[in-house]
């Protein structure tokens, strides 16, 4: 099969990285399976990605810009959240690519900042072919914003509009509106399309929502390189419990409740030389000044030694606000490393409680340390079995599972 996955990255990004590990384990599957890009990685040399033919930096440049001015005006000039909302108004013409009008299958992932318009994903759809689109986070439900946070106007019997984040110039026909209408017109007819989740919490929000609620949705979860079995030990492991993110003093990732958390298994003296090792960026470099327990910030690093680091950690920790589903768990319990998660989203689909790690109430911090505490303790489960509990979202699998979906598609509706 010839599977078209497009995608505005190659490499930055979750969803660019989670588009090109679907990638290559459907070419390890045997199957023509190419990444369309906006972008490619100056570093990397893959034959399996393309950009949209005849695309010159600028004319590729050009799309990005028009939507962001577009956005700055209709927002009051206000930076603040400039980058938290996409439109889709402008993008490439990728549906004449040769290789997406040769396919037999289309997946559309994080196509956002200048990639594809929804007028283009309205022509890609015209070619009649299956087509999944992959929601890595909300926009595909909302008129503009990727995250609504406390927004309720995406919901069922709500259209968007009075949008907090175009602040000044905010009301009823306001730019999300607008937005909305063009989703709501692209999905009336739409037969050759359906969406995917990638956790079953972000399947739940999206059937709350007026945009979705009666489309067709199937979870799969974001794919990983699952380590070989004899890279784990038990023996070797450190106490140390391991925190990350592309930018660890975002407000999503509630990087307060952790230090709270882990100063109270400080303070308790409940985790004997434990330390706390951070990885990923701060944009406050006083961020971790109030942590007591010992601890490191990295920076941003690798993912091959984030890799070492969680082979020799003991656990892995996030207490993100939400999450669609965090990979860094899902990494942390492939390598060997326990779980210890607030319960706010796609983490429900990743552990199993007291079998692969802990789920606490969002907020409570002394339930987050009494986690902590059991995951550095004998009692805590063994790397080896952690591994397993990973295996589910190997990259074959999670394939295999796309081509299941694609083959679910009835040749008479399209």
């Amino acid at each position: 099969m010839r599977i078209a996955l497009l995608s505005t990255s190659e490499t930055t990004g979750g969803a660019a990285i989670v588009t090109r590990r679907i990638t290559e384990a459907l070419r390890s599957l045997g199957h023509d399976a190419r990444m369309i890009v906006l972008r490619r990685d100056e570093y990397e040399n893959n034959d399996f990605v393309e950009t949209v033919s005849g695309t010159k930096c600028r004319s590729r440049l050009f799309p990005f810009v028009a939507e962001r001015g577009e956005i700055f005006l209709q927002n009051g000039l206000n930076r603040t959240d400039l980058w938290k909302v996409s439109t889709a108004s402008a993008g490439l013409a990728a549906a004449s690519h040769k290789f997406i009008r040769e396919a037999d299958a289309i997946v559309i992932g994080w196509i956002c900042q200048g990639f594809l318009s929804l007028a283009e994903i309205k022509r890609i759809l015209a070619l009649k072919k299956p087509t999944l689109a992959v929601m890595h986070d909300q926009w595909a439900m909302t008129g503009i914003c990727h995250l609504p946070g406390g927004c309720n106007r995406w919901k069922k019997n709500e259209k968007c509009g009075q949008c907090p984040l175009l602040h000044c110039m905010a009301w009823k026909h306001d730019l999300s509106r607008r937005v909305w209408n063009r989703k709501s017109q692209l999905y009336q007819n739409a037969d050759n399309l359906k969406f995917v989740a990638v956790s079953t919490w972000l399947a739940s929000r999206a059937a709350e929502s007026t945009l979705l609620c009666d489309k067709d949705i199937t979870v799969i979860p974001n794919p990983i390189a699952l380590p070989p079995p004899e890279s784990i030990s038990t023996s070797s492991r450190k106490p140390v419990i391991l925190m990350g993110a592309a930018r660890l003093d975002e407000d999503v990732k509630n990087l307060p409740l952790a230090i709270k958390a882990l100063n109270l298994l400080h303070d308790n003296r409940r985790c004997g030389n434990a330390e706390a090792v951070f990885f990923g960026g701060l944009r406050n470099g006083n961020a971790l000044s109030g942590l007591r327990m010992p601890h490191r910030w990295l920076g941003p690093i690798k993912s091959e030694e984030v890799n070492r680091l969680m082979r020799e950690s003991k656990v892995i920790l996030s207490t993100s606000h939400f999450e669609m589903l965090p990979t860094t768990i899902v990494e942390g319990l492939a390598n060997g490393c326990v779980a210890v998660a607030t319960d706010s989203g796609g983490q429900r689909d990743i552990i199993e409680n007291n079998l692969n790690g802990r789920l606490v109430d969002p907020g409570d911090a002394q339930g987050l340390s009494d986690a902590l505490e059991w995951a550095l303790s004998d009692s805590a489960p063994d790397a080896h079995q952690l591994r397993l509990s990973a295996g589910k979202f190997e990259a074959e699998s999670v394939a295999r599972r796309y081509l299941q979906l694609l083959d679910s598609f009835n040749s008479k509706t399209i």
